[in-house]
């Protein structure tokens, strides 16, 4: 009943204004169709953004981490081989402690952007093993420059222990880069899927949006023409001379307004013509009148 009451409201609209309601439609459709087209963009662009906010900074510290800790082996061995120059020693400490602090850094940004638990547990085992290793060098450039320490041989089996933590530190960034690295390969499914995804609903939406369009285009142009060929087909009839046609007026627009003319039009010419035939009838029969008073 609603519906139909609305189709009825519709119809008296004004060809004008129906035609500017089918036009807001269209509009809209085409809204919609961006509208879909920009959440889908907006979802894949997060998920790149993540990536590169999350996974690359994780890995760029690692990374960094990593060469920072060959570093600092470096300046451990180039103390053991200066052993001799207190001088240098104290200079490649310094570089050592710089090199140390930077690694601190980078391990807490890796901390920061650690994926899940377990890669956050990792990257505390390796701050856990590189204090240790940091404890074993501070003491060995002091045993080095008290001259405890009398050839690199001996230097180096002070470091004994903190090989195994070296070790160990280099172990755990293997299996972060390991584990980063199969996370990446993991998001490209779910990328490669949204993609498919966000093809499948624009070429959707756009599908039922030109369907929707040629529907609402074709009710639109049947509401207009239908009204129209009705008002044609009565002019047609009245122009040869059938004053019979019934006339339905169905809506209050442009179309209805003119078979309404029509209608009144089509009333007027029968009540003339009922007119003019009375008052042939009437001339008739007075003439029959005069004629039979004219022999009598």
């Amino acid at each position: 009943v609603h519906l139909g009451r609305e189709v009825v409201m519709f119809r008296n609209l004004r060809i004008g204004m129906r035609l500017g309601v089918g036009f807001a439609l269209m509009v809209l459709f085409m809204v919609g169709v961006g509208g879909a087209g920009w959440m889908g963009v907006s979802k894949q662009s997060a998920t790149a953004q993540h990536i590169v906010d999350q996974d690359v900074a994780y890995m760029s510290a690692i990374s960094s981490a990593r060469y920072q800790l060959m570093v600092l082996r470096r300046f451990e061995k180039d103390m053991l081989i200066n052993f001799a120059n207190a001088d240098k020693v104290k200079d490649y400490k310094k570089k050592w402690d710089e090199s140390r602090i930077h690694v601190k850094e980078l391990l807490q940004a890796a901390g920061k952007y650690a994926p899940n638990p377990e890669a956050q547990k990792k990257v505390e085992g390796i701050a856990t093993a590189l204090g240790r290793y940091d404890t074993t060098v501070g003491q060995l450039s002091k045993a080095i420059l008290s001259g405890d320490i009398r050839s690199a041989s001996e230097g180096n089996q002070r470091l004994e222990a903190a090989k195994q933590d070296v070790h160990a530190i280099e172990t755990l960034i293997g299996e972060l880069f390991q584990d980063v690295n199969k996370r990446i390969e993991a998001l490209k499914p779910g990328l490669v899927a949204a993609e498919q995804n966000l093809s499948l609903q624009l070429v959707t939406t756009l599908v039922v949006a030109i369907l929707a369009a040629i529907a609402f285009a074709i009710w639109i142009t049947r509401t207009i023409t239908r009204p129209l060929n009705e008002a044609v087909g009565v002019a047609q009839r009245v122009a040869a001379g059938d004053l019979t046609s019934k006339v339905e007026v169905k809506s209050k627009d442009e179309t209805g307004m003119l078979l309404q003319a029509l209608q009144d039009m089509n009333a007027s010419l029968v009540k003339i013509v009922g007119e003019v035939r009375s008052s042939a009838d009437a001339l008739s029969s007075a003439s029959q009148q005069v004629s039979s008073t004219a022999q009598s």
